[in-house]
């Protein structure tokens, strides 16, 4: 029930600051205390870590708010409550935050039960459930804190269905956690060979499809790149693969798996290609296929690099990937003898080019594309019998192609 006063002021070059800013007030909720409260209040750093949420859960029929004598409106209801990646065995639920990162619990359990399942108390908007009985149909609500050790009566429901068949004696309860959204790099773990087999279930199946032209790269460096997936279920465990494209193509190297849409690769070598693909969990230790493959090169630079650019968010990578994807390009014919003809479905950018490596990365030839047309012949009288790769590269796209010199 305290009006607050607050200003801002910033360091604009090293130990100049700003004066500071004009200000803005709030009104904190709930009703003054005589004498007044901690007007000075303690100033913290503003961040974003939240809290581990563990795998504490409870049953209980009606035990629903941590204060009794005090209940409070969210404004939350069963229409703005949210689920996905939804398996046989567990599913993520979600909440809005109206009153931004505040303490929330939810509770759920199978329709037609009378006991509730309740997660613990945490500042996220998001849960993992887990441990639920495949071929059952959830029901699961949401509590906020609105002020301290004031909660809000639970939302109405929201209701989803695990896949597969229900089992009789299933367990209903389920467990649930906080997911990992760490940005596991994927230097961490990986190994240089294997076959990268994370189906444990030989029998299962996934049709999950993930195109290469909807994979991506950013901040290519000598020896490091960015990789992404898009997540068409949701934030599953993947792993991404990789190696160097040659005569003879080599072996693979695995990622760490892990939730992120994204993977920093690092020890690569200067000046050559790589091929990537990924595989996504589409239920507990069922694994898609790999996907198509992505391709990338390396610079040729061997002078320091500083850190690496940070990610794109997830937005801007689906809405580059997507930009990418419409553009088809061929060379035509494959096998060559001297001359092709390189297209695509699009006009060509201005500053396109074509660029031509060997299986070992050097660069062989450049070509300038003409701006507004969609042909080039290229003549390939200078190469020797073997494998190549064609690059084009526009402002914002970057696809490789492999050809054979007669």
């Amino acid at each position: 029930g305290t009006q607050y006063e607050f200003q801002v002021r910033q360091e604009c070059t090293t130990d100049v600051w700003s004066d500071f800013s004009a200000s803005q007030t709030f009104t904190t909720t709930g009703t003054a205390v005589n004498g007044g409260g901690n007007d000075s209040g303690e100033v913290v750093e503003t961040g974003t870590n939240e809290e581990e949420s563990g795998g504490e859960t409870n049953t209980s029929d009606d035990e629903d708010n941590a204060s009794t004598n005090f209940s409070c409106d969210s404004g939350i209801n069963g229409n703005n409550i949210y689920t996905s990646s939804i398996s046989g065995s567990a599913a993520y639920v979600y909440t809005p935050q109206p009153n931004g990162a505040v303490n929330n619990q939810f509770r759920y359990r199978a329709t037609g039960t009378t006991s509730w399942t309740q997660t613990n108390i945490a500042t996220t908007y998001y849960r993992y459930l887990s441990g639920l009985a495949s071929g059952t149909t959830y029901e699961f609500q949401v509590s906020e804190e609105c002020a301290d050790g004031t909660f809000s009566d639970f939302s109405t429901s929201q209701t989803f269905t695990t896949t597969g068949t229900a089992v009789n004696g299933g367990n209903d309860s389920g467990n649930s956690t906080e997911a990992d959204n760490s940005s596991s790099e994927s230097t961490d773990e990986v190994s240089d060979s294997g076959n990268g087999d994370n189906n444990s279930n030989a029998n299962a199946t996934c049709d999950l499809t993930i195109s290469g032209s909807s994979l991506y790269t950013s901040s290519i460096s000598a020896s490091a790149a960015y990789v992404y997936t898009p997540q068409p279920l949701g934030a599953v465990n993947n792993q991404f693969r990789y190696r160097v494209i040659g005569i003879v193509p080599g072996e693979w190297t695995y990622t760490n798996v892990a939730t992120t849409y994204y993977r920093y690769i690092t020890g690569l070598d200067a000046g050559l290609t790589y091929e990537f693909q990924v595989q996504q969990e589409c239920s507990d230790l069922v694994w898609s296929e790999f996907s198509g493959s992505s391709f990338f090169t390396t610079t040729f630079s061997l002078q320091s690099e500083g850190p690496a650019s940070k990610p794109y968010n997830y937005a801007t990578f689906r809405q580059l990937s997507v930009e990418q994807a419409p553009t088809k390009i061929q060379i035509y014919p494959n096998p060559v003898q001297r001359v092709f003809e390189f297209s695509a479905d699009q006009d060509f950018g201005i500053g396109a080019t074509l660029q031509i490596y060997n299986t070992q990365g050097k660069q062989l030839q450049s070509i300038s594309l003409p701006a507004g047309q969609q042909r080039q012949q290229v003549t390939i009288d200078g190469l020797n019998a073997g494998i190549y790769l064609v690059q084009y590269q526009t402002a914002t796209t970057s696809q490789t192609l492999k050809f054979i010199k007669r």
